[in-house]
């Protein structure tokens, strides 16, 4: 019973010797590089569970999915960073599509490493060709290189060739999806006879040694393909294998494009990104507490409670063998939504001080406010309402390029039949003459879910941009003269719909009375537009991002007295003032006909006041007697 038991043991050790050497090269140093699979959706990033683990097994591989890639830094099968760098440019990618967890995928090629780079040339052109070049390597040392290669339809064949030497190489015919998922083993390529017919799905070569200049590069192209057809060469993946220790990673952690706040209505996630220069570890932090799970380059938040969930602090820390460096502070920012009438009014009177005007960008203090309050008197003599403050944006827009002042949101506006209104009072007399400054509305409309109403998502904008007044969406209208530069007023644009066309007037210093009969510019923007969001902008915008320059005398252009409606009337309010004055034995109360919509009310206290309607009709004459009432005018 024993020796049975120790001869089954022995012709299992045999077995499964036999399977380790048909794997093992005695490598001890493996790094994989997989294209445009990247674990995207769940996805596997090696091969499938069910397939073989490949010529050389292996965890840790590195993904790109990206059409050209010009330094990735690359782990080894241990996740240590190296020194070694990948480059590569290729014009066609074939991605993975949606992975179902225990499903596979639903489209696409699910096997190998789930997607390809194609040469998309039949001519082998140098257009068509593939260059993966791996950089730094060691000059006295040799490697081993295996490139994978399947595709979705059959009857690729392809020529794989090793430091430029396409006169030995390796030509194969490329298995197909079909072929391999009937029966998935490896398959490698020798044949360097043209044509082939030899089916493969990888090809190897062994004691390459690196250029003088430290690097190895493998090329892939279609060739002698039918010429009906247009067959491409594919490389799913590429395995660079040493006896030797990678050298270590020496670049510093960078971050190259700062996470920005994020605008989300009161409920609603953010999610903030980063953009690093490597493969490094992150971990984002919320009020200088690290968050659990959050390691990747995109972080999304907990939802926006209340105002005060937007003081939070969130910035992401990124580090690496060589150093750490830590992101800018980001903020969620509420946006107030639009009110469900369409009538909305914001006077930019906030409390001065970081966090206190919900929906303000600034780096620093998202609330600039001004001291000054802007006004309006039209020609007849009455004056717009004015409050205490207005707001003014930060000069040099380099940290958020082309942040709205403020944005309102929620509500969807415009559209089929529709006319919404928009005003503001500005004052642009700090704009120096060199016309990089601008000030407007724009209107966005956004899909998503949650809505962050990016710049993307503009539908129009309409107001005074650099030398020109601006209408519409990019390209639609413009004008010189609606607008002088260094001036200030109020401004009015009215976006109305007919059922087919979208018509945007912008009227500039108009009576409060009523918009005269010719606007001061129109556009027609295209097709009906909608929006569920509203920003007040105005700032600097001369030149790209980091060049931009300081020309405006301090505070710079201000905005005022925002308002949105359906009719003019609800943008262009007066303070309406009651007159009181004696007529023989009446009292006779008034106000301005054109301050529609206001009522009388009276009490006969202000200490423990009961205000009732009062009498009917403007003006109104009460008896002497009852002078001693007290009277006010609500809307």
């Amino acid at each position: 019973m024993q020796t049975l038991r120790g001869s089954t043991l022995l012709l299992m050790l045999q077995l499964v010797s036999g399977l380790l050497a048909s794997h093992c090269f005695g490598a001890n140093y493996l790094i994989g590089v997989n294209f445009t699979g990247a674990g995207a959706g769940g996805a596997p990033t090696s091969l499938d569970p069910g397939d073989s683990a490949g010529v050389i097994p292996q965890t840790a591989w590195n993904n790109f999915s990206a059409y050209s890639v010009t330094k990735g830094i690359l782990d080894d099968s241990t996740s240590n960073h190296t020194g070694i760098m990948l480059s590569y440019a290729t014009g066609e990618m074939f991605g993975s599509h949606t992975y179902n967890p225990g499903a596979g995928f639903s489209s696409g090629n699910d096997k190998l490493f789930n997607g390809y780079l194609n040469s998309q040339d039949p001519t082998n052109s140098t257009m068509g060709t593939n260059t993966i070049t791996f950089t730094n390597l060691s000059p006295g040392n040799t490697y081993t290189v295996i490139a994978y290669t399947l595709r979705d339809l059959a009857g690729a064949q392809a020529a794989y060739w090793i430091n430029e030497d396409h006169a030995h190489a390796i030509v194969i015919l490329t298995e197909d999806e079909g072929y391999w998922q009937s029966d998935p083993t490896f398959r490698r390529g020798t044949n360097t006879a043209r044509p082939a017919s030899e089916l493969a799905n990888y090809v190897r070569w062994d004691g390459v040694a690196p250029r003088l200049n430290g690097t190895i590069s493998v090329n892939v192209a279609s060739e002698y393909d039918v010429p009906a057809s247009f067959y491409r060469g594919p490389v799913n993946g590429i395995q660079l294998i040493s006896t030797n220790a990678w050298p270590s990673n020496s670049t510093p952690a960078m971050i190259t494009l700062q996470p920005v706040n994020k605008r989300v209505p009161q409920g609603q996630s953010g999610t903030f990104q980063v953009v690093v220069n490597g493969p490094w570890a992150l971990q984002w932090y919320s009020n200088s507490i690290p968050v659990a799970g959050a390691t990747s380059a995109s972080f999304t938040t907990t939802p926006l409670v209340d105002f005060a969930g937007g003081t939070n602090k969130y910035y992401v820390v990124v580090s690496n063998n060589v150093n750490s460096v830590t992101s800018s502070v980001v903020h969620l920012v509420l946006v107030p939504p639009l009110p469900p009438g369409g009538i909305f009014y914001d006077p930019f009177d906030y409390i001065p001080g970081p966090l206190q005007n919900q929906g303000d960008y600034t780096p620093l203090n998202i609330a600039l406010v001004h001291s000054n309050g802007l006004s309006y008197t039209d020609a007849d003599g009455l004056s717009l309402e004015v409050s205490g403050n207005s707001m003014r944006p930060q000069i040099d827009w380099d940290p958020f390029p082309n942040m709205p002042i403020k944005l309102f949101g929620t509500n969807v506006y415009g559209g089929l039949n529709s006319t919404s209104y928009v005003s503001f009072l500005y004052d642009f007399t700090y704009l120096s003459t060199n016309n990089s400054g601008y000030i407007g509305v724009s209107g966005f409309l956004n899909t998503n879910v949650p809505p962050n109403w990016d710049w993307a998502d503009e539908q129009m904008f309409m107001g005074k941009r650099w030398y020109n007044d601006f209408l519409g969406y990019e390209g639609n209208g413009s004008g010189d003269s609606a607008i002088p530069y260094r001036t200030k007023g109020f401004i009015v644009v009215r976006i109305a719909d007919d059922g087919s066309t979208t018509t945007v007037d912008m009227y500039v210093n108009p009576p409060l009375s009523g918009l005269p009969a010719t606007s001061d510019l129109t556009v027609l923007p295209g097709l009906p537009r909608s929006f569920n969001a509203v920003a007040v902008n105005a700032g600097e915008w001369d030149g790209p991002v980091g060049e931009h320059r300081n020309d405006f005398t301090s505070p710079g252009p201000l905005v005022d007295e925002f308002r949105f409606g359906t009719t003019y009337a609800s943008v262009a309010p007066i303070r309406p003032k009651l007159t009181i004055q004696r007529i023989g034995l009446s009292v006779q109360l008034s106000w301005p006909a054109i301050a529609t919509g206001y009522v009388l009310e009276q009490s006969d206290s202000l200490t423990a006041p009961n205000w009732v309607a009062g009498p009917a009709g403007n003006p109104v004459s009460v008896s002497a007697s009852q002078s001693a009432r007290y009277y006010r005018l609500r809307k």
